[in-house]
């Protein structure tokens, strides 16, 4: 109850838009939900967590929590907080904290049950192993350790001393070892098992895997593609979600001076760039500073729309960075087009239904007969199912984050959230020619990843 105490104690500093925003919602609330239920969980199942270990977590808990009120006022109070040094010493720490408090929960159907089977076991046990050696000698037993005499600095002969003769030293050799763990150790230690590689992992994930940048080069051969087109080089950054609390500045000038040097032809920029309106021409400058050979491009995703198409196109409108918005433009031999983010409603979710709606809008201005090859910029991953008939050859995407967490090249979440990282090839309806790239990322929400790094995309186009 710590930690709800502490929620309620700081209601009033709280803006009531600030704390239910689309950007956070309720988190506050939320976590400390979470925190509540897993140091239950602990202190129902875990041996060895006793009252001190109970008092310790629940104040942890009001501190995860108290680390959120600076993000969740951050446009009020709480912004002279959100520095690069929170970020640093509060925000990652306190974020591998809260990934591995949700770890714990996904795994406690496995980790509960050991740990109600360990305690049982270990109050069955004897408090004394019988094997384990005794610290007091018997007498009438034989000594389990041998006793060996070592030469002693002697005093010359014939010398006088006044003081009184040292006795020699003696070296205990042990004929037994004990074993580094009891069973009884080993028992009660077993539960622990995956809250502690829970820790591990999030600890890993948010202090070291999220902060480095990679970069993604992607052959793709496109059918039909012009010649003129071979080699042609599209550079892509998505999801970069740059605020004082979430994706630093500093992140994205590691992703653009490795951009820096690839050649590009264009550079994509496919939505969610920013999340605090005062940064975006920031961001924007940044992004048109990478050398290209015909300009930079970008599409709008979900958190512009939070954020507010006004604030977003006057932003475009001071950089030399052009802003698709269902439209399309010939750069030589390939079309390049972008559509938005549908929804319906207050519903954040992409309504498919309006999705060909805009592939109409953003294909009316080309040619049947041209001989082009075109690129659709999307958000959103699964517009690429609306796509059936419309010739097009690729849809570079973003939007998912590729989970945050990888499988091998793909991510942990496919069987959840179907293209949520990597290449896909047409399927259903849509054309097998057709191709879907969706990065994973530059930047985050929640700054934790295992397996799957941010990263920026060079995509060349290769002929079939």
């Amino acid at each position: 109850m710590l930690a709800l105490s502490m929620l309620l104690a700081s209601a009033p500093l709280l803006s009531r838009p600030a704390l239910f925003r689309p950007r956070y919602g309720s988190f506050p609330l939320l976590l400390c939900a979470m925190c509540l239920l897993c140091v239950l969980l602990m202190r129902y199942a875990l041996p060895g967590f006793r009252r001190r270990a109970t008092w310790l977590a629940l104040l942890l808990c009001g501190l995860l929590v108290v680390s959120w009120l600076p993000r969740s006022a951050g446009r009020g109070w709480g912004a002279r907080f959100l520095t690069p040094t929170f970020y640093r010493l509060v925000i990652l720490p306190t974020t591998a904290i809260q990934v591995a408090i949700l770890g714990c929960l996904l795994t406690a159907p496995i980790w509960v049950v050991l740990g109600r089977r360990a305690r049982r076991r270990v109050a069955q046990l004897p408090l004394a192993e019988p094997d384990a050696p005794s610290l007091k000698a018997d007498p009438a037993s034989p000594s389990p350790a041998t006793t060996e005499l070592l030469p002693s600095t002697r005093e010359p002969a014939g010398a006088e001393s006044n003081q009184a003769p040292t006795p020699p030293l003696v070296r205990v050799v042990p004929t037994r070892v004990r074993r580094l763990l009891s069973r009884r150790e080993v028992i009660a230690a077993t539960p622990w098992v995956l809250p502690a590689a829970a820790l591990s992992s999030a600890t890993y994930g948010a202090l070291f895997e999220s902060r480095r940048v990679v970069l993604r080069h992607l052959r793709i051969a496109i059918p039909g593609l012009p010649p003129s087109l071979a080699g042609f080089r599209i550079g892509q950054v998505t999801d970069i979600h740059i605020a004082r609390d979430l994706t630093q500045l500093h992140h994205l000038e590691k992703a653009l001076r490795l951009l820096a040097d690839q050649r590009l032809d264009i550079l994509c920029a496919t939505g969610d760039l920013c999340d605090e309106p005062k940064l975006y021409v920031t961001m924007l400058r940044m992004l048109s500073q990478v050398p290209t050979r015909l300009g930079h491009f970008g599409c709008i995703g979900n958190h512009e729309l939070f954020m507010g198409m006004d604030i977003v196109r006057r932003a475009y409108d001071r950089v030399p960075v052009q802003l698709l918005e269902e439209e399309s433009l010939r750069l030589g031999a390939l079309r390049l087009a972008a559509v938005g983010y549908p929804m319906s409603g207050r519903s954040p979710r992409l309504s498919l239904p309006d999705v060909p709606a805009q592939l109409d809008a953003a294909l009316a201005e080309r040619s049947t007969s041209e001989p082009t090859t075109t690129v659709l910029l999307a958000h959103h991953p699964h517009t690429f199912t609306q796509i059936a008939g419309r010739n097009i050859a690729l849809v570079i995407s973003g939007h998912t984050h590729g989970g945050q967490l990888g499988l091998g090249q793909g991510s942990a979440i496919e069987s959840l959230y179907p293209y949520a990282r990597g290449l896909y090839r047409g399927a259903g309806s849509v054309e097998a020619t057709s191709q879907l790239f969706v990065s994973s990322g530059l930047g985050h929400w929640l700054p934790c990843r295992l397996n799957c790094p941010p990263e920026a995309v060079v995509i060349e186009l290769q002929p079939a």
